[in-house]
């Protein structure tokens, strides 16, 4: 069943019953967080796209200092965080983030680059990342290429972990920080809220008894406080205060 409304989920929820789905204790849910259980796609999403936008952002910033250009990053990061680099990128925002930098730092020319691509010199993130180890990269950038470098060699899928750190803080960042008051329009735009109708289909799916769980394709570095973090208070995302925003399901 496929539906562009969050209104529709007590349609779903009708269907259910209708063809005779048991909803008790012998019934399981598994509800998306990102994007479904908050910061709801198409209502409330760009908020957790901004927090992954920042995090490159102070990422690069922090790495190259006074030679950062702002202006120059946003270029490059919304140019190739489209689906039509996604052979490149895979998608990942690690390796879109490690190659916003690299740019950034001068070690692979932007125009060179999109050549590149566009004469299939380049085919993956691997020739990338092979190509900048062998022109050799700045000092002030050598800690992050080393640690991107080595955890790409390793396999993991997430090895640009400072930056899934910095992606944690941002996103906690914009939740429940504004006033109350301040009116739904605005805490959509600029901050990351509970979406009302999951958060009603939950409520009505626990009462009745059906174990509920809450998945996430976030990498643990950005979904948990770094253990210096979390001696200060912080908590899991998923654990952090948040508003709700949305349509009462009548359920």
């Amino acid at each position: 069943m496929y539906a562009n409304r969050w209104g529709a989920l007590a349609d779903f929820l009708e269907h259910l019953e209708r063809e005779g789905f048991p909803l008790d204790e012998g019934t399981a849910a598994i509800v998306d967080l990102d994007k479904t259980a908050f910061g709801a796609r198409g209502r409330n999403s760009h908020v957790v796209d901004s927090a992954r936008v920042a995090a490159v952002r102070r990422t690069v910033e922090e790495a190259l200092g006074d030679a950062f250009a702002e202006e120059a990053f946003q270029s490059v990061y919304d140019e190739l965080n489209r689906p039509l680099y996604h052979h490149f990128t895979a998608d990942n925002q690690d390796y879109l983030a490690y190659i916003c930098l690299m740019v950034a730092g001068g070690v692979y020319g932007f125009s060179e680059l999109l050549e590149d691509l566009k004469a299939r010199r380049l085919r993956s993130f691997a020739d990338f990342i092979e190509a900048c180890n062998r022109r050799g990269v700045p000092k002030e950038l050598a800690p992050i290429h080393r640690e991107v470098y080595v955890g790409f060699k390793r396999d993991d899928p997430t090895p640009f972990k400072s930056f899934r750190h910095r992606e944690y803080e941002e996103t906690v960042k914009r939740m429940d920080h504004l006033p109350d008051e301040v009116g739904e329009k605005r805490l959509l735009a600029e901050e990351i809220v509970l979406t009302r109708e999951v958060v009603d289909l939950c409520r009505f799916l626990k009462g009745n008894g059906v174990l509920l769980f809450g998945l996430t394709d976030k990498p643990d570095e950005a979904s948990l406080p770094s253990p210096e973090l979390a001696r200060a208070g912080f908590l899991p995302l998923h654990r952090v205060s948040m508003k709700i925003i949305g349509v009462h399901l009548a359920l």
